[in-house]
């Protein structure tokens, strides 16, 4: 806008929308612009030009605090993390006061919907809530938090409540089955015995409830076949023949019930006997192909889950259940920006799986650090980034336990597909950052939000750039337009394909990595 003032100079005052101030041309720099998108611009504008124009009348002096969009959201962030440390120690009505606070902020923020329900369940920590007695699908606090979270926290929520469902199913199955086998033990009448029968009928397809229905109509006819007998000795004098055909069907029902045992029950637990012999004694592998041969008998199939995790261990066990786009928990790295507090859990986004081997990448931007100390033409093989991640960023994320399933991976020299600056050679390298190509590999287009990454408030402190909603640029390994730049993922998901130059130290870093989860 173009304001005329009362001494008839004239003042500009620059408008815009949609973008960083900071991005204005310089010659706007000593002029004070105004936001479009902001709440209250056109007030603001309207009192600017009756200033100049001395159109507004003196008013008493208000001293208020003024809170730029970039300082609402460092609030909002920083009142959401003291909600959920809050959680942690189990401060339900102090985190609830905090996300309510939030919400005051930003009435459709999913994290805070989020930790409404964590407080709603009285859960300590996001992952407890696959622990919940009872489904929270009911929940106010769960319905918000699914309409206004991304799809990544929509699929983390059903898969808890998945999970919540199948164990009560589990547990409502398993106590159905457990009074069936009690009632079939001490049954000794047909009627008893048709009991468990039909107990076992109602949960069919559980354990060896088919099998044991089986074995109980068994049980129940050849009842039924001893009153019938008992009846026909009393008759045996007289009716022969008949005793002749009830002792042949005697015979035949034997037959059909040892038939039905021998391969119900007698050979399946012969096997089922051997394979906990084999787990017993440390066989593992050779105790998950028998387990694996019964056809979920008895409780086959949760010793087989008991054999890897005695064969890996629980951390690597917890690693081996994870498919691809599910979320883990690897190593440490200070987060927070409070290092008396410690350093926090990395969680890390499966990319691809192979066996005993995953892909991993960061969730979050960690840290900030330059593609190169100087600035000159280099590659991935001969940048000292490349040298950070797999020295100092190794030794300071995992233990030395940790360390040795990162697997030594050979990391190709992908090209830039839209320049021909060289991309150097192949390297082996234990971290990395991924290419373009594995880019669009393993993320799909951008437009579904999964290439936006937020930056930790380390990383922000280290001097990571961001937006005001907190997204970061992120870097890539792959060349930029030139020798001396790198190509990268904008804040919004899309590639930078010219890049920034190798000495910038703005951009965020987003480790990635296979680890072999074979390795002792």
């Amino acid at each position: 806008a173009l304001v005329k003032q009362s001494d008839g100079k004239k003042t500009l005052i620059p408008a815009y929308r949609d973008m960083d101030p900071y991005d204005l041309p310089e010659e706007f720099s000593h002029l004070q612009a105004q936001d479009m998108s902001k709440l209250g611009f056109m007030q603001d504008m309207l009192r600017g030009i009756k200033k100049l124009t001395e159109l507004e009348e003196p008013q008493p002096t208000v001293i208020k605090e003024t809170v730029t969009g970039q300082s609402e959201n460092g609030n909002l962030t920083a009142i959401l993390d003291r909600g959920f440390l809050a959680l942690e120690d189990g401060e339900w009505l102090k985190a609830d006061d905090f996300f309510e606070q939030a919400l005051n902020y930003d009435a459709q923020n999913a994290r805070a919907y989020l930790g409404k329900l964590m407080v709603e369940q009285h859960v300590h920590k996001q992952e407890d809530l696959r622990e919940c007695a009872k489904p929270f699908n009911t929940s106010k606090n769960y319905e918000k938090a699914v309409r206004f979270g991304s799809n990544e926290l929509v699929s983390l929520l059903n898969g808890f409540l998945n999970y919540i469902n199948k164990r009560n199913e589990n547990t409502r199955l398993t106590e159905i089955y457990e009074s069936a086998v009690t009632t079939m033990n001490v049954a000794t009448t047909e009627d008893a015995f048709k009991s468990a029968m039909n107990m076992f009928k109602k949960i069919s397809g559980f354990k060896d409830s088919d099998a044991l229905a089986v074995y109980c109509q068994s049980k129940a006819e050849a009842k039924h076949i001893e009153e019938e007998q008992r009846a026909e000795k009393t008759r045996i004098a007289t009716k022969k023949r008949n005793k002749i055909i009830s002792i042949a069907m005697s015979i035949i029902m034997s037959i059909i019930v040892f038939v039905l045992l021998l391969n119900k029950v007698i050979i399946p637990n012969s096997k089922y006997n051997s394979a906990i012999r084999l787990y017993n004694t440390g066989k593992y592998d050779e105790a998950i192909a028998v387990f694996s041969s019964l056809d979920g008998y008895k409780d086959s199939e949760s010793q087989i889950e008991g054999c890897y995790m005695n064969k890996l261990g629980s951390v690597k066990y917890n690693l081996f259940k994870k498919e691809v786009g599910d979320i883990c928990s690897f190593g440490t790295y200070e987060q927070n920006n409070n290092p008396s507090d410690g350093k926090e859990e990395i969680y890390w986004r499966v990319l691809d799986k192979n066996g005993m081997s995953l892909l991993l990448i960061s969730m979050d931007v960690l840290d900030n650090q330059r593609y190169n100390n100087i600035s000159s033409d280099v590659t991935w093989e001969t940048c000292s980034l490349r040298k950070w991640l797999n020295g100092p960023f190794i030794s300071n994320a995992f233990s030395e336990n940790e360390q040795k399933i990162l697997k030594s991976t050979v990391v190709t020299a992908d090209i830039n597909p839209s320049y021909s600056t060289p991309p150097g050679n192949n390297t082996n390298d234990k971290v990395f950052l991924l290419s373009i190509a594995e880019v669009n590999k393993y993320f799909g287009t951008y437009e579904n939000d999964l290439r936006q990454c937020l930056a930790t408030a380390y990383a922000k402190a280290q001097g990571a750039w961001t937006t005001t909603n907190g997204y970061s640029t992120w870097t890539l390994r792959s060349p930029g337009g030139q020798s001396d730049r790198y190509a990268c993922v904008s804040p919004d998901g899309s590639f930078d394909y010219n890049g920034g130059g190798v000495t910038n130290d703005w951009e965020g870093i987003r480790p990635a990595m296979w680890i072999d989860l074979s390795v002792n």
